[in-house]
């Protein structure tokens, strides 16, 4: 859950790192969202929901992607290659600090000791 947050915490931040994890359990809970919106259609506005949420998160949904490309030190736009960015995406990030910042669980074990 920790990883949603995130997700639209960090809504228009395009700079930095996001682990692999972080990325693909904001996509997967997304797609839940999506899934369970899809299956309540028949109550009224739920249509106009969707279309909404589909809007709002083309934003976030490009941050977050490009933060993942970050953490394999690979420019952001690599990540509006369809194929190409789908494979970088399953790869692991490095576990050092990189051009793009600090590694992302590092930062996370900071952000625990420290608060």
């Amino acid at each position: 859950m920790h990883a949603f947050v995130d997700f639209w915490k960090n809504y228009a931040k395009f700079s930095g790192r996001t682990s692999r994890y972080d990325f693909w359990t904001a996509w997967l809970l997304n797609f839940l969202l999506f899934l369970i919106l899809s299956e309540i259609r028949f109550l009224p506005y739920i249509s106009l929901i969707d279309n909404l949420l589909s809007w709002l998160l083309i934003i976030p949904g490009l941050a977050i992607g490009f933060r993942c490309m970050h953490d394999i030190e690979k420019p952001g736009w690599y990540f509006l290659i369809p194929v190409y960015g789908f494979i970088l995406s399953t790869l692991s990030g490095n576990p050092r600090r990189n051009k793009y910042g600090q590694d992302p669980k590092l930062e996370k074990l900071y952000e625990e000791k420290s608060g």
